[in-house]
């Protein structure tokens, strides 16, 4: 019988966060990353409040960590999606299927991409595959025609207002050549265009900040509902080095049994699988304002892929006027 001697089973009470934390180590160590955890201050209370000379339940982020020599403050965040535990298991069903299938549509389109509207579908099998199979449908007549095509047999189709299911779209990579929005309810979709901007390609994300940025602002802003700043800003108010660990796992459930006799605990389902870009648009945006909480970000995908979605910009110095020249010059003349 093996026995698990990693330091991060100290999160086994968590095994969601330990689970991400696996996760997130493995990744950054396949990057070339140097990961050494030190502590667990929320499962560790009295060692960290010892340590700073804290009351208790003052410093509560998930993970003190290493990474290449810096330590950090980790707290892990997950993005939470309405709907039920089904939701997750049916946008994952979406993106395996759809982005498989329209790849090939896709190298047809004149933009070199395309864009579909999706409703995921939690019932039997048999109607989302016939749901799916008009999708694609959908998408190889906007990619051959170069025009957005609509669905006039959609429950929730505007003729006013029609927002198309499929169409041309340019993508901002070679492996992001299908985008699929997903709405989460009728006339409801998660839309986030893409823009060119002197900088490149950019993602939009105003009309899913909120949405999307919820889960964050909890960490880093001045006071949470219980009047408590964020655990975030709070280990910032202590002079530490601060990070988030951004879960984005779909459809992530603990194993079961965690604890024997036991039912497992489920987390909030997350969202699914949001481009890094995204995240790190509403990440710029949010730290603008909710400053000086944050010092890094990362996003952990379905696939194991760990991205850098924020890095605190180092603060900039004061102008320091040049010397006066005429000053200077009458210095020169005195004797």
């Amino acid at each position: 019988m093996s026995h698990d001697l990693s330091p991060w089973r100290m999160l086994a009470g968590h095994p969601q966060e330990e689970s991400a934390f696996r996760a997130w180590a493995a990744g950054l160590e396949a990057q070339g990353r140097t990961v050494v955890p030190l502590g667990f201050p929320d499962v560790q209370p009295r060692r960290y409040a010892e340590r700073f000379g804290l009351e208790a339940e003052v410093l509560t982020v998930d993970a003190h960590v290493s990474v290449d020599g810096q330590e950090f403050y980790v707290d892990h965040t997950t993005l939470r999606a309405p709907g039920g535990n089904n939701l997750p298991a049916a946008i994952r069903a979406a993106h395996d299927e759809l982005n498989r299938e329209l790849a090939g549509a896709a190298l047809l389109s004149p933009t070199g991409g395309l864009r579909v509207t999706v409703t995921p579908h939690t019932g039997s099998k048999k109607d989302r595959r016939r749901y799916f199979d008009r999708l694609v449908a959908f998408g190889h007549r906007a990619a051959i025609t170069g025009r957005p095509v609509y669905d006039p047999d959609a429950p929730d189709f505007n003729p006013d207002l029609p927002y198309p299911v499929a169409e041309p779209w340019q993508p901002p990579g070679p492996d992001e050549r299908v985008e699929l929005t997903i709405a989460l309810a009728p006339a409801d979709a998660l839309r986030w265009p893409v823009l060119p901007t002197p900088w490149g390609w950019r993602h939009d994300a105003t009309h899913v900040r909120g949405f999307v940025g919820a889960p964050i602002v909890e960490k880093i802003n001045e006071a949470k509902q219980n009047g408590r700043p964020g655990q975030l800003r709070r280990a910032r108010q202590l002079g530490l080095n601060t990070a988030l660990l951004i879960d984005g796992r779909l459809g992530w459930e603990p194993p079961r049994p965690v604890t024997p006799g036991q039912p497992p605990r489920k987390p909030p389902p997350p969202i699914f699988d949001l481009p890094a870009p995204l995240v790190r648009e509403v990440l710029t945006r949010l730290t603008a304002t909710h400053p000086d909480a944050l010092h890094r970000a990362w996003l952990l995908s379905t696939d194991g892929q760990v991205h850098d979605v924020y890095n605190e910009p180092a603060p900039s110095l004061p102008d320091i006027p040049p010397p006066c020249t005429t000053a200077l010059a009458r210095e020169r003349e005195l004797p």
